[in-house]
């Protein structure tokens, strides 16, 4: 906790009392984690006036990691991240 602030006014503490400024700590993350997926449909895949040919199309991916927060360490802040990232596609013409 910080110390508490200085008052603005002699008289600003008498009705809500003495007020402090709070800071956070900040937090080391050592593991980071993501998914996404995405979906995309035509029912046009050639462009075509007359045959008209439906397709789509999903992927997903999926992505840990072991990413800690760089460090103060012998005059320097190394930091080293090792990433595991897959994805799936799937493909799906003329249904």
């Amino acid at each position: 906790m910080a110390p508490a602030r200085p008052n603005c006014t002699p008289d600003e503490t008498s009705d809500v009392g003495p007020q402090t400024v709070l800071k956070t700590k900040p937090r080391h993350h050592l593991f980071e984690a993501m998914a996404d997926v995405q979906y995309m449909y035509t029912d046009n895949m050639f462009l075509t006036e007359n045959h008209h040919q439906k397709a789509d199309l999903l992927v997903s991916t999926v992505e840990f990691a072991l990413a800690p927060t760089p460090y103060d360490f012998a005059g320097g802040t190394p930091g080293t991240e090792h990433r595991l990232r897959t994805s799936m596609v799937r493909f799906r013409a003329g249904r």
